[in-house]
């Protein structure tokens, strides 16, 4: 894999941590029917993003989409007692 793979792979990754990690502070798992598909927005932002910075890495465009992909999930900190998090 060269650095480019090893970058996206990277990114992907983290989408997939900081989706989880956001469904689990805003909803809980209780609920599947609430957090399933606000998971399943943020990641496909992200996975699109991905996918066209790698079909087009000279565009900036895919990057854009994967961090609005993790932007989405903002919001759902804002319930956290850190307020270094919940700004």
């Amino acid at each position: 894999m060269n650095a480019r793979a090893w970058r996206l792979a990277l990114v992907g990754l983290a989408g997939v941590l900081v989706g989880v990690a956001a469904e689990w502070v805003a909803i809980g798992w209780l609920e599947p029917g609430q957090w399933i598909p606000d998971l399943a927005v943020g990641w496909t932002f992200i996975g699109c993003g991905l996918v066209a910075a790698w079909k087009r890495p000279e565009s900036r465009s895919g990057w854009l989409m994967a961090a609005t992909g993790f932007t989405w999930f903002l919001g759902n900190f804002s319930e956290v007692d850190m307020p270094v998090i919940a700004w």
